[in-house]
C-alpha cells in the first residue's frame, strides 16, 4: 500500500497556523497540520465534497502575514498518518494568488512533515 507520504508531489511541512477555507456562504475555520508547495491538510470537523473549488486563507502563526490560494478539495476523512488521527480535508493549490514569498519562507523554516 503507497502511503500519502509518497504520493506526493511536493514536500510537505508540519506547521502552526490557523486557516480558513470559503466556498460560496460557507467558511470553514481549522488548524493546518502540514502544507506544502501543492496544498495543505486542514484539521476540521466538517467536510466538503471531493472536487469542491475553494479560497484558502492561511495564517501562520507568530507573523502578521497571510497566504491567500485558489484550491479544490482532494480528499475529505480521517487521516491516520500522523501522531494521532485527524478528522479534515486535504486541499489541492490551484493557484497561489497572494503570499507565495510568505509560503516560501513557511517551508523553508518548518520541520518536514
Amino acid at each position: 500500500m503507497v502511503s500519502d507520504r509518497d504520493r506526493r508531489k511536493h514536500r510537505r511541512v508540519t506547521t502552526r497556523a490557523k486557516c480558513w477555507i470559503e466556498r460560496d456562504s460557507v467558511t470553514l475555520f481549522g488548524r493546518v497540520l502540514d502544507i506544502g508547495e501543492g496544498g495543505l491538510f486542514l484539521r476540521t470537523a466538517f467536510s466538503l465534497d471531493v472536487g469542491t473549488s475553494v479560497d484558502v486563507y492561511v495564517a501562520p502563526e507568530g507573523t502578521d502575514s497571510r497566504i491567500r490560494a485558489r484550491g479544490t478539495v482532494a480528499w475529505s476523512g480521517l487521516r491516520t498518518d500522523g501522531p494521532r488521527p485527524a478528522s479534515g480535508i486535504g486541499v489541492s493549490f490551484d493557484s497561489v494568488v497572494d503570499g507565495q514569498a510568505q509560503l516560501d519562507q513557511l517551508l523553508d523554516s518548518s520541520p518536514e512533515a
